[in-house]
């Protein structure tokens, strides 16, 4: 099997590819080339390919200036390579919402500039939604290019290349940022503009070479801007007790806030692999559907005429599905949290799954354990996915509408 692994990119931008877009991009001041790979055409194992995620030629030289973190590998390869979690090497950190903001220097001009995946210079911004609702409307939107400022806490009026704070920077180092700001609301709530660095390579004119967080976290100038300049949260491993894929996952469980998920990166090479908290995915898709049809779906559910209603109705079968997914997904944390919490002797867990694993450890486990000392016929229920499902399905429509709902109701 080929390997992957590696702590430098080659780059060429006269790369004969047909799965990576090159265009022309300008900013305000110069002119670039920026190539993607075209994610319609991506494999797995297409190991240049994952390179050109986001990569920013000059135009005249076609020498490389900035250079984005490669598509992340899947859990399945990246631990082929790193089978246990070793706290040497590895390293747990949370995985940010936001924008990917890169900022480079370039030479030609003198001057700094920033970049999103597909455009240099970032004066647009995405119709989303604010915090503020009211105040969403399209005249008081900012570009990214203001919220970058915003977060570097610039003056009214300053451009990025007036920043005292960037005359730190090394200007042969490409740094790649994830921006929140309360204008650019995704899905949970963002009280003030913030960056955190996530990424950091020297750039060669044909080559990106990865610096490990390890280096880039102990940088005099980095420490002396703490505060304007974040990091993501980084999970101890040993006291999360994380030593496989399969408990990186238990994290969601423990989390007291929601996070999109955490990315696992080996720090000596820069590879690194993304997983996502199903949880998150869903309260995403769930601000698409009203609640009404939710609560009509567990209606159906309890009278089990959700198919017959579909064969009427089947235009809504993929919104349903969705609904079935949230829900099953719930219901699959409820017996993640009761095994840690009864069987691995973890406490630490959400409140939200508290209540529930009492109730079923009480009134079905420990219920079940006295009916077998009365009868002397050993009828203990073992707590499966399966249990926990019935369990719920016993409820009223609007329990689980209010249940289901309680991240929305949070982070809406």
């Amino acid at each position: 099997m080929q390997t992957i692994l590696t702590n430098s990119y080659k780059i060429d931008f006269d790369t004969k590819s047909l799965k990576i877009n090159k265009k022309v991009n300008s900013s305000k001041y110069n002119i670039y080339y920026v190539l993607n790979y075209d994610k319609q055409y991506m494999c797995f194992d297409d190991i240049e390919i994952r390179n050109y995620r986001s990569v920013i030629f000059s135009y005249l030289d076609k020498k490389l200036l900035c250079f984005s973190p490669p598509k992340s590998i899947t859990e399945t390869v990246f631990f082929e390579y790193d089978s246990l979690l070793q706290e040497e090497t590895i390293i747990v950190n949370e995985l940010i919402e936001g924008v990917m903001i890169n900022l480079f220097y370039d030479k030609s001009i003198n001057r700094w500039e920033i970049a999103t995946k597909n455009s240099v210079g970032c004066n647009y911004w995405f119709y989303g939604k604010s915090n503020d609702e009211k105040n969403s409307d399209k005249s008081e939107n900012k570009t990214f290019y203001n919220m970058f400022l915003d977060a570097l806490r610039a003056n009214e009026g300053q451009e990025l290349n007036d920043l005292p704070i960037l005359e730190y920077f090394c200007k042969s180092i490409s740094y790649t940022f994830i921006l929140q700001h309360p204008n650019n609301k995704i899905v949970l709530p963002v009280d003030y503009p913030t960056l955190f660095l996530v990424a950091v390579y020297y750039i060669y004119p044909h080559e990106a070479v990865y610096v490990s967080p390890h280096n880039y976290k102990n940088w005099s100038f980095i420490k002396d801007i703490e505060g304007i300049i974040n990091h993501p949260k980084q999970y101890d491993i040993q006291k999360y007790n994380i030593d496989s894929s399969k408990k990186l996952k238990n994290l969601f469980l423990i989390e007291k806030e929601m996070i999109k998920g955490v990315v696992v990166t080996n720090t000596t090479t820069g590879e690194h692999t993304t997983i996502k908290n199903q949880e998150y995915e869903y309260l995403k898709l769930s601000r698409r559907i009203a609640p009404n049809l939710q609560y009509h779906y567990f209606c159906l559910r309890r009278v089990g005429q959700i198919d017959n209603y579909l064969k009427f109705y089947p235009s809504m079968k993929k919104t349903f599905n969705n609904i079935q997914n949230e829900y099953l997904n719930y219901v699959s944390n409820v017996h993640n949290a009761y095994m840690l919490f009864y069987v691995e002797k973890k406490h630490d867990i959400h409140d939200k799954y508290i209540t529930h694993i009492f109730k079923i450890h009480q009134n079905i486990y420990l219920a079940s354990l006295c009916k077998s000392r009365k009868s002397k016929i050993d009828s203990r229920q073992n707590i499966t996915c399966q249990t926990v499902l019935e369990y719920f399905d016993k409820m009223e429509p609007r329990e689980l509408l209010f249940i289901i709902s309680e991240n929305r109701r949070l982070y809406g």
